[in-house]
């Protein structure tokens, strides 16, 4: 929830939330606590519920796997009490415990389930992210959330057709995609442009920019 964890996504999930509720429907926001507990969040018109405790999502640059297993299980147990109070459950695919908590409970509490993809990434690359192991298991468990989800909204035409790749078979919205010309500028500059679309901030760690 930002501003308490620092991300697009964050962001995103937030102006969602407080858009949705500035027109008159009933939000609830369901996430891990990640503020003081003398700082409880207010988000007006937004019901802000733990799904578990504060604990660090990081480890040397990677996320680490017990919170996304907390936030899993924070979230099955909150949808199976209250899960047929909602109309819909709008998720994030990752962490993938909790989509599949979410998609489990739904057969019995008969919401609709809206899924983000905002990142479908390939066995190849889980596997240099975790290890040959680790990567194979979570990219097992990638391919399994994607059976979860009765539409899903991607950012990209590359994570839409990653997305179909690894077996999704229902709608897919592609948001915030450019449509306009994709021919070459003419004439050509002399020297390479470089173009950077993306924000100068430490967690991006924007480092080749710079100095170029």
């Amino acid at each position: 929830l930002y501003p308490y964890t620092v991300g697009g996504a964050e962001r995103w999930y937030r102006a969602l939330a407080e858009r949705l509720a500035a027109e008159g429907h009933e939000v609830t926001y369901l996430t891990l606590r990640q503020w003081d507990a003398r700082d409880e969040p207010m988000i007006s018109g937004v019901r802000v519920v733990e799904a578990g405790p504060h604990v660090e999502l990081y480890v040397g640059g990677r996320r680490r796997i017990g919170p996304a297993l907390r936030f899993g299980v924070g979230v099955l147990r909150h949808l199976g009490r209250h899960g047929r109070r909602y109309d819909i459950v709008h998720c994030a695919s990752t962490p993938f415990f909790a989509l599949l908590a979410a998609g489990l409970v739904r057969r019995i509490a008969r919401y609709r389930l809206l899924v983000d993809w905002i990142e479908v990434w390939t066995a190849a690359y889980w596997r240099e992210y975790l290890g040959w192991l680790g990567g194979s298991v979570a990219w097992g468990i990638q391919r399994l959330a994607t059976r979860f989800g009765e539409r899903a909204f991607c950012y990209s035409r590359m994570h839409e057709r990653r997305l179909r790749a690894e077996g999704f078979d229902r709608p897919i919205d592609v948001v915030g995609v450019y449509a306009g010309p994709l021919d070459r500028p003419e004439p050509m500059p002399a020297e390479p442009l470089v173009v950077f679309v993306g924000r100068h901030i430490p967690e991006k760690g924007v480092l080749a920019v710079p100095p170029a």
